[in-house]
């Protein structure tokens, strides 16, 4: 069901956005400067889309969730428990990153299906920011 699905992606969209957010705040080294701008660009636009989100399920005539224990156990997007050195930070985002992209062309089959070309034109949207982000992210590791 597309709802279930968009649900799956506001919980994996928001537990990578507040694993951003501490990335940002506790990076550390000699390329600090480069990587906390990177984190807070990342991080702010997942925290935007998550509103998006929660307004696709809306129109579903479905109730977003609404507490972080319901995020954490709807995402396909696993909790960091730890500060990670820099470059696991990166690795950490992009695995991230891709699961997204999955939930999202889930979605976009799960609309497609049914008509809903609203759902898809959204989830199309952020396909493409998110294939950009899957781009950046490799590019550190090269």
């Amino acid at each position: 069901m597309v709802v279930d699905n968009l649900k799956v992606l506001l919980g994996s969209v928001f537990v990578t956005y507040l694993k951003a957010q501490s990335f940002h705040w506790n990076v550390t080294g000699p390329m600090f400067h480069q990587f906390h701008l990177f984190f807070e660009e990342f991080y702010s636009d997942l925290h935007s889309s998550v509103d998006n989100i929660a307004e696709e399920i809306r129109k579903y005539d479905a109730f977003a969730p609404l507490s972080c224990a319901r995020l954490l156990q709807l995402s396909e997007v696993k909790e960091e428990d730890s500060i990670p050195e820099t470059l696991e930070m990166i690795i950490a985002l992009k695995y991230d990153n891709e699961v997204i992209l999955k939930v999202l062309y889930r979605c976009r089959k799960e609309a497609d299906a049914v008509g809903k070309n609203g759902t898809v034109n959204y989830i199309e949207e952020r396909i493409t920011q998110h294939e950009k982000w899957a781009w950046m992210l490799t590019s550190f590791l090269r």
